[in-house]
C-alpha cells in the first residue's frame, strides 16, 4: 500500500470512528444504597418529576449521568436515563438538570476537523416510600 493509500484509510477510518462516537450516549450511575433493589420491567414508566414540588413521601436511591452529542434528541437521552433508573429498581427521576457538558468531539472531514459540543444530563433516581400509585 503507497502512501498516499494509507493516509486516506487512516482518514476514513478516523472519520468512522469519530462518527461512532459523535453519536453514542454515555451513561454512568451511581448507587446510594447499600442494598441492591431488583431491576424494574423495561415497559415500567420512568416518570420525570420536578423534587420540589413532590408532596409523596420518596427516597433517592442513586443518580445517573449521561453525556451526549448535541445531535441525538433529548427525547433519546431521556430513554437511556430511564432505561437506567429501572435497573436500579427506581420508580421515577427528579431533578433533571442538562447543559453543555465542555467536552467536545473531533470529526475529521475532508480537510477540516469539526468540533461539535456534547450535552451533560443529570438526574437522581428515586423509589416512593409508600405503596400507592
Amino acid at each position: 500500500m503507497n502512501g498516499r493509500y494509507a493516509s486516506t484509510a487512516v482518514l476514513i477510518v478516523g472519520f468512522l470512528f469519530a462518527i461512532g462516537l459523535a453519536g453514542c450516549i454515555r451513561t454512568n450511575s451511581l448507587r446510594m444504597e447499600a442494598s441492591v433493589r431488583p431491576a424494574k420491567s423495561p415497559s415500567e414508566p420512568i416518570e420525570i418529576l420536578e423534587g420540589s414540588t413532590l408532596t409523596r413521601p420518596y427516597a433517592v436511591i442513586g443518580m445517573v449521568k449521561a453525556r451526549a452529542s448535541r445531535h441525538r434528541s433529548s427525547e433519546d437521552v431521556l430513554e437511556v436515563l430511564r432505561s437506567r433508573a429501572r435497573e436500579m429498581g427506581g420508580d421515577a427521576l427528579v431533578d433533571l438538570q442538562w447543559g453543555e457538558s465542555g467536552g467536545r468531539v473531533a470529526i475529521p472531514t475532508s480537510g477540516a476537523i469539526i468540533l461539535t459540543r456534547r450535552e451533560l444530563y443529570t438526574a437522581k433516581v428515586i423509589v416512593w416510600k409508600d405503596t400507592a400509585h
